[in-house]
């Protein structure tokens, strides 16, 4: 594969390095130089040499594939594989800021390096990271309702918060269990942005069944669309299916008018509801929505033909399943008070990832040994530290 040119984390970064940052999460074209990698927490180490035929591949992703080396079994490398992509390079970017935040690398993988190297087929300079390599990821798991990892999602996505991260692409895709297969950390940081004080964030656009309903009507967002996908995900790894979902054509757009009414449609039926605010005030709410004059309200516009969607309201769905799981009653109740919190329509007055963690329903398994055990360090109370964003310090 030719030379390497690889940079490992050491100290802590100054307040520019957060703006520089965050210059490379905004997709600002920036040629690959010691100019932008010269962080006090990043250094520059020897020339590495590996041969793209010593790497096998693995997984195939758009834009950026992941490799393994034999004489490396702990490490995966996720390398750019087409021309323009900035993707591997924000990715190692925010993967070093975080393994620099959390140096038990309880909540993201082990960072190894961020690289370039001399693409042959291309006949230019590509990026590279190499990390730790997790176990399975969560897609298509369940778990009980006392598994102790809801908590360490809430915790994990609480520590982005902490630091000023939106991860932006919540999904059981982008979380692993570690290879003890005990804890579980955030990995894949593509569509993640580091937000500075008084920044508008980027467009954004997250997979269907965990997108928030704020980003259907091109509100301002925040990381609160992160913790309704967490409730989303949540959801599903209790109950078995996902909770926004419908059958029929959907088309490639990120933003499909139909699509959009599509899931406006499940998001009724699953919630029962839909807030006039802070919707109506929009734009695109007319788009979706039309004045009923008889009862003097707005209702959704029909769906398109060949369109299913799921049936149920979430918390008759979870009741049926705390009966047939045994589940006490003030846990249940517990459970779902959780995640109507985490999953309210109104981004306004969406429980934070901090009011998750502190939530009663995981008061219930604090007794139990082997969840405590279990739980990543910082604990709970320690997550508990308000947290000051390190653009206001002085």
């Amino acid at each position: 594969m030719g030379l390497f040119t690889a940079y490992v984390v050491l100290d802590p970064p100054p307040l520019d390095t957060i703006e520089r940052i965050q210059m490379l999460s905004l997709g600002t074209p920036a040629p690959f130089s010691k100019k932008y990698f010269n962080f006090p927490f990043l250094r520059e180490t020897q020339h590495l040499r590996l041969d793209l035929d010593e790497l096998t591949h693995i997984v195939e992703g758009n834009g950026t594939d992941l490799y393994k080396h034999p004489g490396l079994p702990k490490t995966v490398f996720k390398l750019q594989t087409w021309p323009g992509t900035t993707e591997v390079l924000k990715d190692g970017q925010m993967l070093a800021y975080l393994n620099h935040k959390d140096p038990e690398k309880t909540y993201v993988p082990k960072f190894g390096s961020l690289f370039s190297y001399n693409n042959p087929e291309y006949g230019k300079k590509f990026f590279g990271v190499a990390m730790e390599e997790l176990g399975r990821n969560l897609q298509d798991m369940r778990w009980g309702l006392d598994d102790h990892r809801y908590l360490q999602l809430c915790q994990t996505l609480l520590f982005y918060h902490q630091h000023g991260i939106l991860y932006g692409d919540v999904k059981p895709d982008n979380f692993g269990l570690d290879r003890s297969g005990r804890f579980v950390k955030g990995f894949d940081f593509d569509a993640s942005l580091l937000l500075l004080p008084g920044e508008k964030p980027r467009e954004i656009s997250t997979v269907r069944p965990y997108r928030a309903p704020e980003l259907l009507f091109g509100l301002r967002y925040g990381q609160e669309i992160d913790v309704f996908g967490l409730g989303c995900m949540i959801y599903e790894l209790y109950v078995g299916e996902k909770l926004i979902e419908w059958n029929g054509p959907q088309s490639s757009e990120a933003d499909d008018d139909r699509d959009n009414l599509a899931h406006l449609h499940v998001i009724l039926e699953r919630f029962q509801r839909f807030p006039k605010d802070p919707y109506i005030y929009t734009s695109s709410f007319w788009k979706y929505f039309e004045h009923d004059p008889i009862k003097n309200s707005f209702k959704l516009k029909e769906l398109g033909p060949g369109v299913s969607i799921q049936r149920g309201y979430f918390v008759d769905i979870l009741k049926r399943r705390f009966l047939e799981d045994g589940v006490p009653e003030h846990i249940g109740n517990d459970f779902i008070d959780l995640l109507t919190k985490m999953l309210e329509l109104n981004p306004k007055k969406r429980i934070s990832a901090l009011g998750a963690v502190e939530h009663p329903f995981f008061d219930h398994f604090q007794t139990n040994e082997a969840a405590k055990k279990s739980q990543p360090e910082p604990a709970r109370k320690k997550m508990k530290v308000k947290h000051e964003h390190p653009k206001a310090k002085k």
